[in-house]
């Protein structure tokens, strides 16, 4: 691999042709150029880790690949032993397939033409971290192939970290209803589920259940499945009123049996000394996500729900 310094622009994207998503992560491009022919002495070792965490949502990176909605702020983190040279590689490409191999971890972004976003020593905390945001001008789609590179200085050359794309959306999610009532009957079970709706076939009548016993069946609200799905998330059965659930975010994660579908969720439970309605209530959300943050149709899905209490005087 390559780093490069302004003395080596000829490697580097010319500024007129890198996105805005990519303008808006370069904090600064250090280094020196230097070939690869130091990487049959790199010794196998711990590598690097390079995270995302969207500070607007408030969730962070599980696996290869992460979104950056416009408007959100999103700090990049590199760990390793403090004392460590750790660099920050972005680039518009990926490497050609199949990607070479250092130490065992696939190069994920492109040899030959890559910024340094960020080149510095770990410091005490065992952490670096750049911040940035996602221009509005940005296109959704685009994506920035990122790699971090730790240099303890004997190994003889720059461990890697798995890498990691970033892709732009323009949001996160679009709430189709959020309500306390329903009668779909996954809202009958006790801790209720996920469901991904994928084409109007399944919209329709997913719909039509979930509204089933209802006088008059509400407007099927619109969805354009060639870009998006629905996420229909079930608190379950709760033994009075009081309770909200909400869907903060989706995204993709790795598992053993490949790509799921990782939805972070929210329900509201009311604290001690709160007034509640006297009904049984079954909370759901649903919402409206982009096609690109949702994995394949045969993989599965998974919830992860934190709980916040209210608090009552």
């Amino acid at each position: 691999m390559h780093s490069c310094s302004p003395g080596c622009a000829g490697r580097l994207p010319a500024a007129r042709n890198l996105t805005p998503a990519l303008v808006a992560l370069v904090a600064v491009a250090l280094g020196s150029c230097r070939g690869n022919d130091r990487a049959a002495a790199l010794q196998p070792t711990t590598p690097a880790t390079l995270t995302a965490h969207d500070d607007t949502w408030g969730f962070g990176s599980r696996s290869e690949s992460f979104v950056m909605a416009r408007g959100h702020s999103v700090t990049l983190r590199v760990t390793g032993t403090p004392g460590e040279r750790a660099r920050l590689l972005a680039s518009l490409t990926p490497p050609p397939a199949p990607p070479p191999e250092l130490n065992g971890v696939p190069v994920a972004v492109d040899p030959s033409r890559f910024l340094v976003l960020l080149d510095s020593v770990i410091p005490p905390s065992g952490e670096l971290s750049l911040a940035t945001t996602t221009p509005s001008g940005a296109a959704t789609g685009d994506q920035v192939y990122l790699q971090a590179t730790l240099d303890n200085g004997t190994s003889g050359g720059a461990r890697l970290s798995p890498g990691l794309t970033l892709t732009v959306i323009d949001r996160v999610l679009e709430p189709i209803q959020q309500e306390v009532l329903t009668r779909h009957p996954l809202g009958q079970t006790a801790e209720g589920g996920i469901v991904i709706l994928r084409n109007a076939t399944a919209w329709t009548a997913f719909w039509a259940e979930h509204n089933a016993g209802l006088t008059a069946l509400p407007p099927l609200p619109s969805v354009d499945f060639t870009r998006d799905v629905v996420v229909a998330a079930y608190a379950g059965t709760r033994a009075s009123g009081g309770y909200a659930l909400e869907v903060l975010a989706v995204r993709r994660e790795a598992s053993p049996a490949g790509i799921r579908t990782l939805v972070d969720t929210e329900e509201t439970r009311p604290g001690p000394g709160c007034s509640v309605p006297l009904f049984v209530s079954r909370p759901s959300y649903l919402a409206r996500v982009p096609l690109a943050l949702a994995a394949p149709a045969a993989a599965d899905a998974r919830e992860e729900r934190q709980v916040r209490l209210l608090t009552c005087e």
